[in-house]
């Protein structure tokens, strides 16, 4: 996100979400430390820690160990159709409620908007 926010600050078009004013009249770029830090926090603790632990250890409790094309399209379906929409991207949305101090349940309204 770092990498995004530095290009689209580099490429702004003057709107006053992307730019500070500060006292002296001088422009000044903004970056968002928050969002960032809403980024590594669900990209470390979520997308490393908790789909580790889903993917080496329920989906192989779950659906079995094997690679064969039933056993693997069957993982690929599940994670797309239910864990994708029902449980990353809703914690990913909650991740940045808490972060931005937004009640939860805005966080998941602005996911199912």
């Amino acid at each position: 996100d770092f990498v995004a926010q530095r290009q689209h600050l580099s490429k702004r078009d003057g709107s006053r979400d992307e730019i500070e004013i500060s006292e002296d009249g001088s422009v000044k770029e903004v970056f968002e430390a928050p969002r960032n830090i809403a980024f590594l926090l669900y990209g470390a603790v979520y997308q490393g820690i908790g789909q580790e632990f889903i993917y080496n250890h329920l989906y192989s409790t779950w659906f079995g160990d094997g690679t064969g094309p039933a056993v693997v399209a069957t993982k690929v379906a599940f994670d797309l159709l239910l864990q994708t929409t029902l449980v990353t991207l809703p914690v990913a949305y909650l991740t940045k409620a808490t972060i931005f101090r937004y009640p939860l349940t805005e966080g998941l309204s602005r996911y199912i908007e």
